[in-house]
């Protein structure tokens, strides 16, 4: 399409050239005059662009040079300079853009100019080709700048910004009812009902966290822009649980090769480093981590390498190795279960101390207290890792919750709605505890009050979890 356009182009702009070279006649003008088409059009788009790109002080002289009547005149007698109008756009452009653009506005007002002086339509057309590449690319340069410039601000802006944005959206159909009844229903899973926002919040924040650990295969509508952070945080505690039984796989197979002692620990950090090379290496294949060989062959060669053993791996040991591995993947063994439960716990710990730390900040001072932090250290130990995660999982939580709290969680509900979520909720557990109707909606302003956790509700948080 482009190069189709850029011949019908040429074609038109040597009519015009070819009016330079002799006198046509009125009738032979009158034609050129009828296909003129596409030149004003590129005219016009040039101007506009121009006003776009450069301070407000040049308009006057674009306006002035790129008077499209005015140069289609000049173009119909044959008398336009385009030499001078090219070089005027040179000088306009590389008093605008970076410096680093300069020799390719020289290479392009070059090449113009040369091919206006050889009277050859196909380089001229090159030339103003490459003029709007040029002009493309100070579009980004100015929107890397604003976006530089203004980053801060909205970064700053965040809530505000995706709170107009949802409400819009709901206002245009979006459904987000599945998402109250699924706060809904985390509320009245609660031993005690909440009575204030930080017990609200530490419902939702638990919820939350249930999503990951829970491997769900959807996630509420509310989390529409969190759905690939969230996946890849339900992968990485998979892979946590997956690294914890290869350690003890590890441990298991010392025993049958009667090793007492303890493994230094940089050890099991060399064995799950080089495990998680094997899982990056299944990834492309989709195959599974615990049931694949090279994995149990991984531990055993680990586990003879420490024993002093310089033979090959046995049968036996192989298949004892995979045996437990087995044993522990299945997510109904005890062994998988008490992993899942500890690691779970250990994470909602994380997340609860880094809540306390960021709900007191603003947006912009939560993306400087973490920027220091790498997205997922791949080469380091489960529990550093998991720190990581309970890191990110806090940062959702906490946007998450500012954004969608005024607006929905904390909204009134509708009786008939509650007496719907009410009957559906006790046909799966008659002695859950209905839903508060005291919870009213505050100010858009008082997410901003929501700082960190007492004592007293900290302690209270950690004492429903555990009697739950």
């Amino acid at each position: 399409m482009a190069s189709a356009y850029w011949t019908a182009l040429a074609k038109e702009l040597s009519i015009y050239i070819g009016q330079r070279r002799q006198h046509l006649s009125s009738a032979t003008n009158l034609y050129t005059q009828a296909t003129t088409r596409r030149l004003p059009t590129m005219f016009n788009v040039l101007r506009e662009i121009l006003r776009s790109l450069v301070p407000e002080a040049e308009w006057f002289s674009i306006e002035q040079a790129l008077d499209v009547d005015f140069i289609m005149q000049q173009l119909n007698r044959g008398v336009c300079d385009l030499n001078g109008l090219i070089d005027w756009l040179g000088t306009l452009l590389m008093g605008s853009c970076s410096p680093c653009r300069d020799p390719t506005v020289l290479r392009m007002v070059q090449t113009v100019q040369q091919a206006v002086t050889d009277q050859d339509v196909q380089r001229i057309v090159s030339g103003i080709d490459q003029l709007f590449s040029i002009l493309e690319i100070m579009k980004l340069d100015v929107a890397n700048h604003q976006i530089r410039e203004l980053k801060l601000l909205m970064i700053d802006d965040t809530v505000q910004f995706q709170q107009r944005n949802f409400l819009g959206r709901i206002q245009s159909g979006m459904q987000v009812e599945e998402a109250r009844l699924w706060y809904n229903s985390a509320i009245q899973h609660e031993p005690q009902q909440p009575e204030s926002l930080e017990a609200c919040r530490s419902v939702f924040s638990r919820a939350v966290i249930d999503l990951v650990i829970g491997n769900e295969p959807c996630f509420p509508p509310t989390f529409v822009y969190d759905n690939d952070r969230l996946r890849a945080l339900q992968a990485e505690f998979q892979a946590h649980i997956c690294q914890e039984l290869c350690g003890k796989a590890f441990d298991h197979i010392l025993g049958l090769l009667g090793y007492i002692a303890s493994p230094p620990s940089s050890i099991y950090q060399d064995l799950l480093h080089r495990v998680l090379r094997i899982e990056e290496s299944l990834c492309a294949t989709g195959d599974s981590l615990m049931k694949s060989e090279d994995t149990v062959l991984e531990i055993v060669r680990t586990a003879y390498a420490v024993c002093g053993i310089s033979s090959l791996p046995s049968d036996k040991h192989v298949a004892a190795t995979k045996s437990y591995l087995m044993h522990a993947v299945d997510v109904n063994s005890s062994m998988y279960q008490q992993l899942e439960c500890n690691l779970c716990s250990e994470l909602e710990d994380i997340v609860d101390d880094e809540l306390d730390t960021i709900s007191s900040l603003t947006p912009l001072q939560i993306l400087n207290h973490y920027h220091p932090q790498a997205a997922f250290p791949r080469s380091s130990p489960p529990r550093s890792g998991l720190h990581d995660m309970g890191q990110r999982l806090a940062h959702i939580i906490v946007l998450h919750w500012w954004t969608w709290s005024p607006i929905l969680y904390l909204q009134p509900i509708e009786t008939k709605q509650l007496e719907c979520q009410s009957c559906a909720s006790n046909n799966q557990r008659s002695d859950r505890p209905s839903l508060p109707q005291s919870v009213s909606m505050p100010d858009l302003g008082a997410v901003w009050e929501d700082g960190p956790r007492t004592d007293s509700a900290s302690a209270h948080h950690k004492a429903s979890r555990q009697a739950g």
